[in-house]
């Protein structure tokens, strides 16, 4: 099946991508490292289903400067040991795979090694089971009860939410499967089974956005446009003097915040007036009751803060301040006129 669905796959990019992972692998030395740390290895050598979602900008966890700091190696592995959301959806993994096998008198398997795409060797998957006697990916889940509403859709369908869909077609990319159950167990005691069929288009979308990524940024070792406003204050830290022209798009934005901008005077002025007519009742007291005697609000007094008086120590110990005083780092001040 790889076969109909593969565009033409540019000589260079399996060479650049063979001459990248031959680099990685000489430069470490699978031997010496644990169990973990091999894993975190391989998941450098290619893209993973849980990657995609990120690359494409629809996760809630990752962007593509994440991903792509992370194929470099240029941030250390997350600890997720602690970690128990990702404890308990590892714990329950068994679980859900049993009882889908259970449901649907079936038998499933690990996949203990990861599949590589035979024609795009960046494409990489690390499945959690597989169907027994068909050619199906089992995909295991674990979700909120409270979330499920917003997120999933009729069990049988493949209403799933977006990042779980994208995963499972990359799964079937690289398997040049047809099929995927995606398994969940919702709030811990609700069993949904969900599938997901191959779609042509979403795939050809995903091997372009993929491949773009992995060749353009990973292997060139260019750093994908910043996404976040966190991300996008520390790749601009400083301006370099010169005006921009706004685009249509960029214009509107303007609007649309001096909007809310009037918006959040409005509420805030509100939230003011809610308090004067709440601390005006209050008074002395601490604590404001319901009728039951349950707590409505809390006005306590504070223990007096302690703070340096930065001014005074300058003018009675002027070298001692000159001495241990740094220049931070410049800033931008974003105004909107």
């Amino acid at each position: 099946m790889n076969a109909p669905m593969m565009p033409s796959i540019p000589q260079g990019d399996i060479t650049a991508h063979n001459d990248y992972i031959n680099d990685l692998n000489k430069s470490l030395d699978p031997r010496s490292m644990t169990g973990e740390q091999l894993w975190h290895h391989e998941r450098r050598l290619g893209i993973g289903g849980s990657d995609v979602a990120a690359i494409l900008g629809i996760s809630r966890w990752a962007t593509p400067l994440d991903i792509f700091n992370q194929k470099r190696g240029y941030v250390e592995p997350a600890d997720l040991s602690t970690n128990e959301r990702v404890h308990f959806g590892n714990v329950l993994e068994d679980v859900v795979a049993q009882e889908y096998a259970r449901r649907f008198n079936c038998k499933v398997q690990r996949r203990n090694n990861p599949i590589v795409h035979d024609d795009l060797p960046w494409m990489r998957a690390n499945l959690d089971r597989v169907v027994v006697g068909q050619k199906k990916v089992l995909e295991c889940k674990t979700a909120d009860a409270f979330t499920v509403k917003f997120n999933w859709g009729e069990s049988g369908t493949d209403e799933v939410p977006d990042q779980y869909l994208v995963q499972c077609m990359h799964y079937l990319i690289c398997t040049g499967w047809e099929e995927a159950d995606l398994a969940v167990l919702i709030g811990g005691n609700r069993f949904e089974r969900y599938c997901i069929q191959f779609d042509p288009e979403l795939v050809a979308i995903l091997l372009e956005r993929v491949r773009d990524f992995w060749i353009n940024y990973v292997l060139a070792d260019v750093p994908p446009p910043p996404t976040t406003l966190d991300e996008i204050n520390q790749a601009y830290p400083n301006d370099d003097g010169e005006k921009t022209i706004a685009t249509i798009e960029v214009a509107e934005a303007i609007n649309e915040r001096k909007e809310l901008d009037e918006q959040k005077g409005l509420i805030e002025s509100r939230i003011k007036a809610q308090d004067e007519i709440i601390k005006g009742y209050m008074g002395t007291k601490n604590t404001l009751v319901d009728h039951l005697g349950q707590p409505l609000a809390t006005w306590k007094t504070a223990k007096p803060s302690r703070r340096f008086n930065t001014s005074g120590f300058q003018k009675v110990h002027p070298d001692l301040y000159s001495e241990f005083t740094q220049e931070g780092k410049a800033s931008r001040r974003f105004l909107i006129k």
